[in-house]
């Protein structure tokens, strides 16, 4: 979409956008800004919250069988 023709429609990108379009701008043909929708924010992480979803064996720090000739 032109720049000029972006201008005289803005709020209706704005709804576009908003609405999960994505919109590529130019000038003289030429690409020069993308409107994109704002990613939604992600949860302050909790301390615990995945507590028993995994468990860790209790070997997790042993050598590997491939790594002892390394070792």
């Amino acid at each position: 979409m032109e720049l000029s023709e972006a201008e005289s429609q803005l709020s209706k990108l704005v709804q576009e956008v908003g609405d999960g379009m994505e919109i590529v701008i130019t000038r003289n043909g030429e690409p020069i800004a993308r409107i994109v929708p704002v990613l939604p924010t992600t949860q302050d992480r909790v301390p615990g919250s995945a507590k028993g979803l995994f468990t860790v064996p209790e070997d997790f720090d042993a050598p590997l069988e491939d790594f002892r000739e390394y070792m």
